[in-house]
């Protein structure tokens, strides 16, 4: 599990089997900024390029069959000479009715670890963090 949360690479290590979030969309986005503002890192400059990723916390298939989908985001933004800018965000971690990705808002911030299976994931995290409720986004600023 601390492989996991320690890998500094944009690759996933090799012979690492994923486990959850197995399934998903990748679209391309770009950062704009549209202020006069100025901004650092991530939200600095011109052609901040990344990927948007969409995809589900477990298997769809399985998921629907109990009634929610369990769906999350990841953004990741590609910089040269400077470790990539990531962050993840989830609605829910029981679930949602909708299939759309979006219609509830995105945290990545939780504070409910309800359900028996929800408390065995958070038992897990717990092996290679105690912050396992939140993500930070400082990278983004850097």
């Amino acid at each position: 599990m601390k492989t996991t949360f320690e890998n500094n690479s944009d690759v996933m290590v090799e012979g690492r089997q994923k486990v959850i979030h197995s399934v998903g969309y990748i679209a391309k986005i770009e950062l704009v900024n549209n202020t006069n503002a100025t901004l650092t890192g991530a939200f600095h400059g011109a052609n901040n390029i990344g990927f948007l990723r969409a995809g589900f916390i477990a298997d769809p298939r399985i998921s629907e069959s109990h009634g929610k989908l369990q769906v999350g985001i990841a953004i990741k933004i590609m910089r040269s000479k400077v470790k990539s800018a990531n962050v993840v965000a989830f609605f829910n971690p029981d679930g949602q009715t909708e299939f759309d990705f979006f219609a509830h808002p995105m945290l990545s911030h939780v504070n409910s670890f309800d359900s028996i299976v929800l408390k065995a994931l958070a038992k897990k995290f717990q092996q290679a963090s105690n912050c396992i409720n939140m993500v930070g986004s400082r990278e983004f600023g850097q």
